[in-house]
């Protein structure tokens, strides 16, 4: 049995999808080639070991125990007697005969196993060694002894006292230093009664310890029944999660709760049709159609859409750009009153910014067509919908009635009526056969067009005019405004700084199974997070705390990762380090990543240990030169990044030719049989946890954190560079003037102090190159280098502007947002780039000069 039992749904939920597919089977011959191996040394061919450790010689293992991959509970077993942490008897031997519940038998082991390392290592430390002397002493000394005490003798007495004192004090000092030298009781995460933790063998151990089997088993269960957000199977699965964290053994193991708002479609309160003229009357099925054996699906609609029925004429806007509208509308093109037919496949994937141009241009409504309307053999038939939200997350992010502070039960909220995050006008997703009998209808109304930078291969589309087919789009949608989400929690405490925090977030919902997109994440964070418990037995610890989030409502606007921001930000500007992504493990064979400059060397460090599943080459040399590109708004990134300022890197496999990767995500054809089909072994997510688990070692478990501050400083002057260009270029046409000097100047201070601030740690290194024995002492040295790593952490919340962004008061960062027009893209130095597409130039030389001394304060900061 996987889990628990699988929940039922009355409203925007199903019934469990069947399954036919049994499932991945393991590479065999991998699997062999370990089990004769026998040892770590000989590492998963995906991985490769650090070339600066191997001069080291260190143990390919934690502890130097040997622990190849197994998937019967026999060998579990028999691997648990071989390690000593399970007696071979059985524990009733040891109680009696009492049954033991399983945290009963846990902690049992656990004790058992500690207590033969204390008792080990104490005698290894302290047993005296064996001589053969030439000679013994004959000692007939004796105490002198006092029957009655006299004046005589207590004077003896009183003479010895003060040397007897001084012995105890003298012998006591050097039992403690004894102690302390053998570095037996060291609780600051290298050594561990007597047991040494090399960060080296830490991470092969972490890499080689991965299971597939695993992955797989979180991944059918999750992906087995809908869960959308605040529904009974969201419900299941968050206390399925958290059942698992608690399994694994981790510090601690927590939940919070956020009241927010969310959708649901009223039962029968959605439908399109052509109603005039009579001879096209036409209904869609605008569900998705059980064309793989699947049970009823989740309704199709979209997340934080505007409820009504609305009926007009239809018209064709290529992809809803801006300029599309601009470019039809000087054609003489009409959109007042009209329902909008739209192609999803293009450059803005952003739904709420489709929907948003589509309301500005004057439609009642707007029909969002799914999928490649040009596929030959298009996925499910032509019958796949794509869903989404369309909040305008561009603008704010998490619940849009409480933007920039928690949802908590009693929070206040703001109106829905003029929201900014909130689009007008009723929108649904629809299949491509329903888009392609529309653009049907349309022939001969209007005129055909083939707009600027379409890719399309069709033919060039009617654009529709005051006489086409009129369209009725009932779209009735529920509010619910203090939704309860719950976001978990597995919490590993660190042992140098334990109040510093690297979170790893991956959110749980999803519009129907979610198999690529979430859960192929959620599955993959479950495994790191098993394997890092596993770890902790063997009484491993990182440096830093590490946190494992599974959020809520990531569909809707990255409501519970924005809400738990929001309510802990002070903090995560203090204590956060770093934030890890994992929204989407697998949904294409191309690895992608994006996130803030600092993190691009340690990311490029990890992909030179990790062989691509496919070619076999490391992926370093397929990433090449290319810059990490900076985070938008499209993941639960986006809190951390954009408003707390905590520096946050998002890593998956992809497709590079859309956004949706194999373009199923967010559709009911997103399941596991059809990823398992594309992946049977799940190479992709196997090594997606390699990855993660490195990345996750290298940020909470270094002496020194993996920063490059010279990485930033390169990025930023590129970023000035194309701003630089861009207001040439805009000042030219608008005859405006821009001084950016101050700006310059601010970068150029980046360019000088980032370099010397990146070589103090060569300070803290006893050999050169080597970061993995620097001493944890209280010494000088050691002060230093946490400061080092505390102003690194910090330069980023340096940037935050407590008043927000010109224009999106949300966002915060004055150096990276998501584009304004587009929540998927970035853009660079935001508040001067919004006032200049704004027209307002004053405000724009306003934003420089503010930019500029946030920049410098930040920089500042840093080195002094």
């Amino acid at each position: 049995m996987l889990g628990p039992d699988i929940p039922s749904y009355e409203e925007a939920t199903s019934r469990p999808a069947s399954r036919n597919d049994a499932g991945p089977q393991g590479d065999s011959s991998r699997q062999e080639a370990e089990e004769r191996a026998g040892l770590l040394g000989q590492p998963n061919s995906n991985y490769r070991r650090p070339t600066v450790q191997d001069a080291r010689n260190s143990e390919d293992s934690l502890m130097g125990f040997v622990r190849p991959r197994r998937s019967s509970d026999e060998s579990l077993h028999r691997e648990m007697q071989q390690f000593e942490v399970m007696d071979p008897q059985g524990v009733h031997a040891e109680t009696g005969g009492r049954s033991l519940s399983r945290s009963s038998r846990r902690a049992y082991h656990q004790f058992q196993k500690q207590l033969s390392i204390i008792a080990s290592s104490v005698s290894s430390k302290f047993q005296l060694p064996r001589v053969n002397w030439r000679w013994r002493w004959n000692w007939n000394w004796k105490w002198p002894s006092c029957g009655i005490p006299s004046i005589s003798c207590m004077k003896y007495v009183e003479f010895l006292l003060p040397y007897y004192r001084l012995f105890a004090v003298f012998f006591v000092i050097m039992i403690v230093y004894a102690l302390l030298a053998s570095d037996l009781f060291n609780f600051r995460g290298r050594t561990f009664l007597g047991q040494v933790f090399d960060p080296a063998s830490v991470q092969n151990y972490a890499v080689n310890h991965v299971k597939v089997e695993k992955i797989q088993h979180y991944l059918e269960y999750l992906t087995s029944f809908g869960h959308i957000a605040g529904t009974e199977g969201d419900r299941a699965l968050g206390k399925y999660i958290e059942e698992e964290f608690m399994s694994f053994g981790v510090d601690v193991v927590d939940t919070e709760d956020y009241h927010v708002l969310l959708n649901y479609p009223k039962k029968d309160g959605r439908s399109l049709s052509i109603i005039h003229p009579k001879n096209q009357a036409w209904t869609a099925n605008i569900e998705e159609l059980d064309t793989q054996g699947m049970a009823e699906h989740p309704h199709v609609f979209y997340g934080y859409g505007a409820s009504g029925m609305v009926q007009g004429r239809l018209m064709y806007a290529g992809y809803g750009r801006l300029e599309d509208y601009s470019l039809l509308q000087k054609s003489g093109v009409n959109f007042t009153g009209a329902v909008v037919l739209v192609r999803q496949d293009g450059s803005i994937p952003d739904l709420g910014m489709v929907v948003k141009n589509a309301e500005r241009a004057g439609a009642i409504g707007c029909l969002v067509g799914s999928g490649d309307w040009e596929a030959k053999s298009a996925i499910g038939g032509g019958d796949m919908v794509v869903r989404g939200s369309v909040a305008l997350m561009s603008q704010v992010m998490g619940d849009v009635l409480t933007p920039g502070y928690a949802s908590k039960q009693d929070a206040r909220t703001i109106s829905k009526k003029g929201n900014l995050g909130l689009v007008n006008i009723p929108s649904l997703p629809i299949s491509r056969n329903n888009a392609m009998h529309l653009v049907k209808t349309l022939e001969g109304f209007g005129s055909p067009i083939k707009l600027d930078g379409e890719k399309s291969k069709l033919p060039p589309l009617w654009t529709g005019n005051d006489s086409s087919p009129i369209i009725k789009l009932d779209n009735v949608l529920v509010d619910k405004p203090k939704q309860k989400i719950t976001n978990v929690f597995a919490l590993i405490r660190g042992t140098e700084q334990p109040e510093r925090q690297v979170i790893i977030g991956n959110h749980r919902d999803a519009w129907c199974w979610g198999a690529s997109s979430p859960n192929s994440g959620t599955a993959v964070m479950l495994e790191v997070a098993r394997l890092f418990g596993e770890m902790m037995t063997f009484g491993w610890r990182p440096l830093r705390t590490i946190v494992f989030a599974n959020w809520d409502a990531g569909k809707y606007n990255r409501v519970g990762s924005t809400e738990w921001v929001e309510d802990h930000a002070d903090d995560l500007r203090r204590n956060g380090m770093a934030y890890i992504n994992l929204a989407t493990a697998f949904s294409g064979n191309t690895f992608t990543a994006s996130g803030s400059p600092a993190l691009e060397s340690v990311l490029l460090k990890t992909l030179s240990r990790i062989n691509d599943p496919n070619s076999k080459a490391p992926l370093h040399d397929l990433w090449g030169k290319r810059k990490l590109p900076g985070l938008g708004a499209a993941g639960d990134y986006g809190a951390f990044q954009h408003f707390a300022g905590m520096s946050s890197i998002d890593i998956g496999f992809k497709s590079p030719n859309d956004h949706t990767g194999t373009g199923v995500v967010d559709s009911c054809y997103d399941t596991y049989s059809l990823l398992t089909m594309t992946d049977p072994n799940l190479d992709y997510p196997f090594v997606i946890a390699q990855i993660l688990s490195l990345l996750i070692l290298e940020l909470a478990d270094s002496s020194n954190m993996p920063f490059n501050m010279t990485n930033y400083a390169t990025s930023a002057l590129a970023w000035y560079s194309d701003l630089d260009s861009y207001v040439t270029e805009k000042s030219s046409v608008e005859k405006q003037k821009l001084d950016l000097k101050p700006l310059k100047d601010a970068v150029e201070l980046m360019q000088k102090n980032m370099p010397i601030f990146d070589d103090k740690i060569q300070e803290w290194t006893h050999d050169e190159g080597d970061e993995s024995f620097i001493e944890f002492d209280g010494s000088v040295s050691a002060i230093h280098r946490i400061s080092h790593n505390a102003r690194m952490a910090n330069f980023e919340h340096h940037l935050v502007e407590e008043e927000g962004l010109w224009g999106r008061e949300w966002f915060k960062h004055v150096l990276m947002a998501p584009k304004r027009d587009n929540g998927h893209g970035i853009t660079y130095f935001p508040s001067i780039r919004d006032a200049i597409d704004a027209g307002d130039w004053s405000a724009a030389q306003e934003n420089v000069k503010k930019v500029a001394k946030r920049l410098v304060a930040a920089t500042d900061k840093i080195l002094n």
